[in-house]
């Protein structure tokens, strides 16, 4: 992929183009060259989250966003602006279990936990016909960027829109979007259906579409496993779309399809969720290159009969059942027993699950009676504390002093329970206006 040189005075003109995909730094040199992340300005590479505030908070957020790459002229003749906002997830008890390899052949359960680590979409609709533009600034942790296969996810969500619903004689506005996500890449957090389920939020609304949140979900499902032809299970999805602490079920032979249960739980385990948890980033270093790779060993496992690998997936599927039974119970500590024992399993599924820093995290705070899993198909490695929020506390002063401390770019990442899920502020040129007044 070809960039052209970085220029600072016109960095402002940067911007995806859907109709091939490319990221371009528009500058005055002729010169044509890769420009490495780290080389790009600091202020793009860290980039202020909206606020928990009131609608005008999030507007002034988002113009403050979109000032830089959008002239005066076009920010004083903007017909709409639409923010849309998915959380990530943790814990996952029972992943695996919702691959449609898997799905074919037996029912599945993930009971996930959707995470206050969230992708925001602005999008920004002029008064004029135009193109589309997509703006990929979604690096607020890790100053990389996917920007070729994030253009690739919204040019197909616009489409699946426009097919499902006929719209294609609609005018054409020029539009752009712009994506800030906060879960580190590669995580196993759910990033990718994070962001296809903000993208989801924003194309239905700024096209004046009414949804559900099973629709939003479930084009950004399709869009991934059918459209781009990734290697996705549908729990991640569930999860952005539905928020809180959730039973995914799928039925034998039901993929994509899914039914979400919210689990009505007591104050005592929501405490307990948030206090007891720990969600470790281990790294660049200490996480998996690509979770696709861990999912088309599996696939191809199932694929060849392996009964080992499909024993495994079926128990932690069996995990994920008890773990809903003892949530509901308000029992903690069986819950945090079943997600060690759903780690376990996981780790058995294919070599190279996660890297010997993850391994090294996880049998460290095992040794100190907690228990640990990779997040997903490897990244991030959750941890829960059955003994409650001072022994947690304990246990992550100890692993950050004796063991992150080792490891370049690994840190915890906040654990704060979302049970809103997918959401949007649409906003008029009125209220822009008198936003920027």
């Amino acid at each position: 992929m070809k960039k052209e040189r970085y220029n600072k005075n016109n960095f402002r003109e940067s911007r995806v183009f859907l109709e091939d995909c490319r990221f371009a730094i528009k500058s005055d040199s002729t010169t044509m060259e890769e420009c490495p992340m780290q080389d790009w300005p600091q202020e793009i590479r860290f980039i202020p989250y909206p606020p928990r505030g009131t609608p005008d908070e999030l507007l002034q957020w988002a113009v403050g966003l979109i000032g830089p790459y959008l002239p005066t002229s076009s920010l004083e003749d903007v017909r709409r602006i639409v923010i849309a906002k998915a959380p990530s997830r943790m814990h996952d008890i029972g992943g695996w279990g919702d691959i449609e390899m898997f799905n074919r052949l037996h029912h599945g359960m993930v009971v996930n936990v959707a995470l206050g680590l969230w992708t925001a979409v602005v999008v920004v609709e002029l008064n004029q016909e135009g193109p589309t533009f997509y703006h990929p600034l979604d690096l607020e942790m890790s100053g990389l960027s996917l920007e070729d296969e994030e253009a690739a996810v919204l040019r197909e969500t616009i489409a699946e829109v426009e097919e499902r619903l006929h719209l294609d004689s609609q005018k054409q506005y020029e539009t752009h979007y712009f994506a800030v996500g906060q879960a580190p890449p590669n995580s196993g957090l759910g990033s990718s259906a994070c962001l296809g389920v903000a993208l989801a939020k924003a194309v239905m609304e700024i096209k004046g579409l009414t949804h559900k949140k099973y629709e939003v979900a479930m084009i950004a499902l399709i869009v991934e496993s059918v459209r781009l032809g990734l290697l996705t299970g549908n729990q991640d999805h569930g999860a952005s779309g539905y928020g809180g602490i959730l039973a995914i079920e799928i039925r034998k032979g039901g993929f994509p399809h899914f039914t979400p249960v919210a689990l009505g739980l007591s104050d005592g385990i929501k405490r307990q969720m948030e206090d007891g948890t720990l969600l470790v980033y281990p790294g660049a270093a200490g996480r998996p290159v690509r979770s696709s790779r861990r999912h088309e060993d599996v696939v191809q496992s199932i694929k060849q009969g392996d009964e080992g690998v499909i024993g495994a997936i079926q128990r932690i599927v069996t995990t994920a059942e008890q773990a809903k039974q003892a949530l509901l119970a308000g029992d903690w500590q069986t819950y945090c027993k079943l997600y060690g024992e759903n780690g376990r399993c996981q780790l058995s599924l294919c070599d190279g699950m996660v890297t010997e820093e993850a391994l090294d995290i996880m049998r460290f705070v095992e040794d100190k009676g907690a228990y640990a899993k990779p997040s997903g198909a490897g990244g991030a490695i959750g941890i829960v504390v059955p003994q409650g929020s001072e022994r947690a506390a304990a246990i992550r002063d100890r692993l950050e002093r004796e063991v992150l401390s080792g490891i370049p770019g690994a840190m915890f990442l906040p654990v704060k329970v979302d049970y809103e899920g997918v959401s949007s502020l649409s906003f008029d040129s009125g209220q822009v206006a008198a936003c920027l007044s």
